[in-house]
């Protein structure tokens, strides 16, 4: 008897997870589940700036889930987490911001820590507070696409990025910006 299980994403932002199962035995048997998931929704740089300005009321919230690689610059008025202590701290931060319109995760390049972040939060908001909407987003391409979309305008990197230091930031071979702490794993 073998079982074969098939995952299936489907497109969409909040998705399900269609499971396909097939039991090879007398006669065979098909199974088909849709087991429900959520998963953060990803935003533009462009798309958080307006979100930023327009939020005077405290309704958006950006963490910073970067460690080492935080220090030289940060969005502007963001909560660093760094990724190794998020997950103690997960259901005070779902305490806090649960009321929140977007939570809004990243870190260097939003591929790993922050995507694991943004859905870890989306997943213990909804078993703690099942009613409410979600409100988790990751920022598409973390701190080092929102430094490439506003460094060349300095109007915008006043008033978007804190703490800018330019000798935490070197040039790799692709001409890209890269925090120094990062330079040799992309080099």
């Amino acid at each position: 008897r073998v079982l074969r299980f098939v995952l299936r994403p489907l497109p969409t932002t909040y998705s399900s997870l269609v499971v396909m199962a097939a039991e090879e035995s007398k006669g065979g048997l098909s199974l088909s589940i849709d087991i429900p998931t959520e998963t953060a929704v990803k935003l533009e740089a462009e798309d958080v700036k307006p979100l930023l300005s327009e939020s005077k009321d405290g309704s958006v919230v950006v963490i910073d889930v970067r460690g080492a690689d935080h220090a030289g610059g940060h969005i502007a008025g963001s909560v660093n987490i760094p990724y190794e202590k998020f997950e103690a701290q997960l259901d005070d931060l779902v305490a806090k911001y649960k009321d929140h319109d977007h939570v809004i995760f990243h870190c260097m390049y939003s591929e790993q820590r922050g995507p694991h972040c943004a859905n870890s939060f989306l997943q213990r908001r909804k078993e703690l507070f099942p009613e409410a909407d979600p409100n988790s987003f990751i920022l598409l391409g973390g701190f080092q696409k929102w430094l490439a979309t506003f460094y060349g305008d300095e109007a915008a990197m006043k008033s978007l990025v804190e703490d800018f230091a330019d000798s935490q930031w070197v040039m790799d071979q692709f001409g890209r910006r890269v925090h120094a702490t990062l330079a040799d794993s992309t080099m």
